[in-house]
């Protein structure tokens, strides 16, 4: 059930990867062994992910033309939902993302294309010093933002549709952030509250 949340959440499509059943398969696996772990390892390794790299176009995506589609995705989808970025966020995001793909002779393992990758400093939500992706998830996670919308996505993937209660976004995302983005301690607040078990949420 989990990995299925994981699927929904990062949003790819076989079709779109030229119906490489490799690339899902290994998706999926990461899904299962990172899936209840640390977000932060999760968010890395899915911006090195074959599938979501291929779906999201992040093989155009070089320092001399920065191609935005995977930075806006995991900024809006993934990470810290519409209103808590801006247009030059995802533009700096880009850049850190650039050279980011996969080799095709060795089981889609991630290579990072030295020669695309703009190797200068980035400045993310006013503060300088992204230079990769991996600087990037870092700096988006220290957004409590981002603590706020993956919390919201469990109360809607596992309680109910909508906007969750006040007190409960409170609560579990506070426990999810002083947890140091576990999510294994996100799924256990989510499924130990009372709005889980609550009558009006069944079905």
């Amino acid at each position: 059930r989990l990995a299925f949340f994981w699927h929904d959440l990062f949003a790819t499509d076989v079709r779109a990867t030229d119906r490489r059943s490799l690339a899902m398969a290994l998706q999926n696996k990461t899904f299962r062994s990172l899936g209840s772990g640390s977000w932060e390892h999760l968010l890395k390794a899915m911006i090195r992910d074959p599938a979501l790299l291929d779906y999201l176009d992040n093989g155009s995506n070089r320092a001399e033309s920065p191609n935005e589609n995977l930075a806006r995705e995991l900024m809006e989808l993934f990470s810290l939902g519409e209103g808590n970025y801006t247009q030059h966020d995802v533009r700096e995001a880009a850049r850190a993302l650039t050279g980011y793909g996969n080799s095709d002779t060795a089981d889609l393992a991630f290579r990072l294309r030295t020669g695309m990758h703009d190797k200068g400093d980035k400045t993310l939500f006013g503060q300088p010093g992204v230079k990769d992706g991996d600087d990037l998830v870092e700096r988006i996670l220290a957004e409590p933002a981002a603590a706020r919308y993956l919390a919201r996505r469990f109360w809607q993937g596992f309680i109910a549709d909508g906007e969750p209660e006040a007190d409960w976004m409170d609560a579990v995302s506070s426990a999810f952030r002083d947890a140091d983005h576990d999510v294994s301690a996100l799924y256990r607040a989510t499924l130990e509250s009372a709005a889980f078990w609550a009558p009006r949420h069944r079905g």
